[in-house]
């Protein structure tokens, strides 16, 4: 997932081997790909400007060039401040839920991968709310395990701040996501920002939330 954030294709040796046989750098073939993520592509309806058929052919990588051609695109143009840069780039993330604490292993890698796409991770409801009240900021809430009112991580008063925001009509309302975990290895896997509908949380005040971001 590190390799498609940073927009690198894995492939096996019969690259090498073929770059070889021709006695020149050849652009990898399909059958060289190692499919380390799984294909979103017919799941989630994806489309993509990349015009290869050969590319567009391999479902499981395309999301790698899609990335790829985004980080060159962002490097040639670092002054144009339209250009978008990372995959999470702007979106603050909180991670919420009593599984969290359960995985430290999974929410270290998380946190990694969170960093590497460019995300603002908060460490506290504090921070939480202070991005609420900012507004103008997209907001994850990233949800492994169970999510309830009872949880120490989701005080009343971030509930309080949280619904405030997604009962804000129009221009006002922020992006609110309240997200399962598996959101984020798929936005990575599609090269994209999915929305909320196929990821709901576990836990009554999570399901809640996320009824409401829908």
């Amino acid at each position: 997932m590190r390799a498609a954030l940073a927009g690198i294709p894995i492939v096996s040796s019969k690259w090498i081997s073929q770059c070889i046989d021709d006695d020149e750098l050849k652009l990898p073939e399909e059958n060289m790909f190692l499919c380390t993520l799984p294909c979103k592509e017919s799941r989630y309806m994806m489309t993509t400007t990349i015009k290869s058929d050969s590319i567009r052919g391999c479902s499981a990588t395309w999301g790698i060039f899609a990335l790829g051609a985004q980080h060159e695109l962002v490097t040639n143009h670092k002054q144009d401040q339209q250009v978008n840069g990372l995959l999470l780039e702007g979106a603050s993330i909180y991670l919420c839920g009593d599984g969290w604490k359960k995985s430290p292993a999974k929410a270290k890698d998380v946190m990694l991968l969170l960093k590497e796409s460019g995300a603002n991770v908060l460490n506290s409801a504090n921070a939480t709310i202070k991005t609420l009240k900012n507004g103008g900021s997209s907001l994850v809430l990233l949800c492994d395990g169970v999510l309830n009112s009872t949880s120490s991580v989701f005080p009343p008063e971030l509930k309080k701040y949280l619904l405030s925001a997604l009962n804000m009509k129009g221009d006002e309302r922020s992006t609110i996501f309240v997200v399962n975990s598996n959101w984020l290895f798929d936005c990575i896997s599609c090269a994209q920002v999915l929305s909320a509908e196929d990821f709901r949380p576990d836990g009554k005040l999570a399901e809640s939330l996320w009824q409401s971001c829908l």
